[in-house]
């Protein structure tokens, strides 16, 4: 849905203020990046200050202020609606069922986030920001006009900051609203760096800590803390560059400094930085709206940056937009390093398309046969996804030019891709058809027998049905370097027992209620830490995305309230609504923010049928750096041809997920329901009812799922089944101990089991202490 910010951003690329500002006054007069009109609510001449980079104005002689909106409806006497109409038009756009109320309050927000700049940019001449500005002087090497330019701040004192506030009117809830209170933010981290919306208006503050990079390693602190609310998928640092100067052309960076300095020392560049590593929808539509014709990416020049690069690139082929990659000197980490050196006219940017394949043969070891063909597979993939025949031209050139082989045999590579072999196969089956039609009119059968015999030949050839090789063991060994190695669950005991397998399937296994959606999430984020260069994907269909997060962001926590009534997990939700400075949930926030906004998590709650879900788990792992993809859960998964029997359904979503692990050689996770086996018809029935611990056959009756994975374990919460079962609890709290079963393990030992506890009220597992005390 188009938003208001949306309409600006149309609007500012298209100069509108100077049309809607140009009615009420007899002249126009330009300071900065400011027009100078006469005001048409007081008459004061050359007082109204109109902005060209934000949808605001403002007379220094009334104080009359406000948007875009604010000015038509006093001065066409319109609704907020009729307002907002005639913008959206001008814009070329709809917009209908936007609430007046979400604007104003947005607009509130903004301009307190405004306001709080303004104070920690005058903070930083005074006494508690000399800390801060000394590190801008003397580490970081700014100028007083570099820093003056950058609008930067030191946030140093919390309730002088609330204080101010209040002087300006704002209330006790937009305060605590405002996320400026987030844990860190004006304590460890002081450096406040302002975040600007599509249409310039402020959304948020980044606090950036000033402390050498091996302390921040000590003390378990991230660079950047952002406030709660900053969404940095809506936002940018240097969009309102691209108003001012109606840039073509853009320079995406990562760093926010370095996306600010280079703004200022050299303002050609129209530098925009992200705050991270992918490019959201709504940014690159942002993108667009603005004008820009051309993105130059220029991330760090190491094996990290040039990677992110890569999926930079992928994400983004496909846009209007058209890519280049800066190339720099040898040597030279990054921009900053750049701009400090001598070496700038090194540095040069090229048609992506031109860089892909260089970058794709710099990964592997070409000197070899294996490593040549795997390149040259990756960068076929690649070529074959390119849609933009220019592009396709230069690619097609620069992958002749570093792998040494003709043009054309290379196309002919791509439609083998493309196909499958199926345009191959046609012309194959054609072909025989002649002759087969010629051999029987001549009734020469015995040719025609040898035909059938060598064209079955040849198509199972195409299939791989073909006589095996022997499996030299260089061959062995050069697939055990490449196969990546099974992975931690980040659960001591649990690790005592199995791993997660690469290229196969694992089952979570669990009864209603015994916790298999909890023990997925925990398993997530306890490999998340494990291995911080992977992402992980989530694909929920019992829940909302918004509810995993919130229970993510509880496990993470750990934080109980006193809710009197109230489930935690709704206390959750509104707190997260507006923050009050809880540092375990705030920390907990930041790490969920920290792990989506860097592309490490994702989570989908789309209801995906077997075959896209297949599809796209295929395309994501082309990342190459897919850690788990975990899926909740197996029985939910809808059919693109639905069977009249479930069994089969079921046996066919588990078959798709197989082949994607297989083909990917990616771990996957998915939950399945357990049955509960019926007590045989001559075992005397037990009071209580028995405590049946979960068997493989349970799973059986679910499709035959343990079939196709390779691991499966299952949750017992003792529990939750005497409660299902009618038998009386032996817990008074909340907090229980659950069960680990090794019911099947393709790999390693299958047997044995682990206790881990459970709590429920925060949906957070952990480590057993073995202490009954827990």
């Amino acid at each position: 849905m188009t938003d208001v910010e949306s309409v600006y951003n149309l609007l500012l690329a298209k100069s509108f203020q100077e049309e809607l500002f140009s009615t009420p006054t007899r002249r126009t007069e330009k300071a900065g990046t400011e027009l100078v009109k006469d005001c048409p609510f007081c008459g004061k001449e050359g007082h109204l200050y109109v902005s060209t980079v934000k949808p605001f104005y403002h007379c220094f002689s009334c104080n009359e202020s406000g948007d875009w909106i604010n000015f038509i409806q006093k001065t066409r006497n319109l609704s907020f609606q009729e307002a907002l109409a005639l913008l959206a038009e001008k814009a070329g756009v709809k917009i209908e069922g936007y609430d007046e109320a979400k604007h104003v309050q947005k607009t509130r927000r903004a301009t307190l986030i405004e306001s709080a700049q303004r104070h920690f940019i005058a903070s930083l001449r005074r006494d508690k920001g000399q800390e801060v500005l000394n590190y801008l002087r003397n580490i970081r090497g700014y100028s007083e006009a570099d820093i003056t330019s950058m609008e930067l701040g030191a946030y140093t004192d919390r309730e002088e900051l609330k204080e101010v506030f209040r002087k300006e009117g704002f209330t006790d809830q937009e305060i605590q609203a405002s996320g400026l209170f987030t844990a860190g933010l004006g304590v460890s981290h002081q450096l406040a760096i302002l975040w600007r919306d599509v249409s310039g208006r402020g959304i948020g503050i980044a606090g950036r800590s000033i402390l050498p990079e091996e302390d921040l390693k000590v003390q378990g602190l991230q660079k950047y803390v952002n406030a709660a609310g900053l969404e940095k998928s809506k936002a940018f640092i240097g969009l309102e560059r691209l108003h001012k100067n109606k840039a073509k052309t853009i320079l995406l960076v990562e760093g926010q400094l370095d996306a600010l300095l280079l703004n200022t020392r050299e303002p050609s560049m129209n530098a925009v930085a992200l705050g991270g590593l992918t490019v959201s929808q709504y940014q690159l539509q942002a993108l667009e709206d603005a004008g820009v014709k051309n993105i130059i990416i220029s991330l760090d020049n190491d094996d990290a940056g040039q990677k992110a690069t890569e999926d930079l690139i992928k994400s983004l082929m496909d846009s209007s937009i058209h890519l280049f990659v800066a190339r720099l000197p040898e040597g030279i980490k990054d921009l900053d390093e750049l701009m400090r050196s001598n070496r700038k006219k090194e540095a040069e940017s090229v048609e992506w398309s031109r860089w892909m394949p260089e970058r794709i043969f710099k990964k592997y070891q070409t000197e070899s046969d294996t490593g040549f063909r795997e390149a040259l597979d990756e960068s076929i993939e690649c070529l074959a996804k390119i849609g933009d025949p220019l592009d396709k031209k230069i690619y097609l050139e620069s992958l002749s030019e570093v792998s040494g082989l003709d043009a054309d045999l290379i196309r002919q590579e791509v439609s083998r891709f493309k196909s499958g072999g199926q345009e191959e196969t046609e012309k194959l089956l054609l072909s025989f058809r002649k002759r087969l039609d010629s051999t029987l009119k001549a009734r020469d059968y015995l040719r025609a027998e040898n035909d059938i015999q060598g064209t079955l030949e040849a198509l199972q050839k195409k299939r791989g049905a073909e006589i095996p090789e022997p499996y030299l063991l260089t061959d062995y060994l050069r697939d055990l370097k490449e196969t990546p190695p099974s992975l931690k669950t980040g659960f001591e005991e649990l690790d005592d027992l199995v791993r997660i397998p690469q290229g196969a399937v694992t089952v979570i296994a669990g009864r209603p209620r015994h916790g298999k959606t909890t023990m997925m999430i925990n398993l997530l984020l306890r490999m998340s830490g494990l291995y911080p260069d992977r992402r992980f994907y989530f694909y929920s269909y019992e829940l909302p995305k918004n509810k995993i997060a919130t229970m993510i962001i509880m496990a993470l926590a750990k934080t109980i309230f006193d809710g009197k009534g109230t489930p935690n997990f709704d206390l959750y939700e509104e707190y997260l609504k507006a923050p009050t400075g809880l540092k375990k949930i705030d920390q907990a926030v930041h790490k969920y923010d920290d792990l989506t906004s860097s592309g490490r998590l994702y989570i989908v709650d789309r209801p995906l049928n077997e075959s896209d879900l297949k599809q796209i788990i295929i395309k994501t792992s082309e990342r190459k750096n897919t850690g788990a993809v975990f899926i909740d859960y197996l029985q939910k998964i809808p059919l693109s041809n639905v069977s009249a029997q479930r069994y089969v359904e079921v046996k066919q979503a588990s078959e798709a997920l197989r082949q994607a692990a297989v083909s990917c050689n990616i771990p996957i996770i998915t939950g399945a329901q357990l049955g509960r086996a019926a007590i045989p018809q001559n075992s005397p029935k037990n009071p209580p009812k028995e405590l049946r611990r979960p068997r493989l056959e349970n799973l059986r009756e679910s499709g035959d799922i343990e079939q196709d994975a390779s691991l499966v374990l299952a949750v017992f919460n003792e529990d939750a089944e005497r409660q299902d079962t009618g038998s009386p609890s032996t817990k008074a709290d909340k907090t229980v101990r659950i069960e680990i079963h090794v019911l099947k393990n393709r790999l390693g030992k299958t047997s044995g089991s682990c206790s881990l506890i459970f709590r429920g009220e925060t949906f957070s597992i952990e480590d057993d202490p073995k202490d009954e005390k827990y």
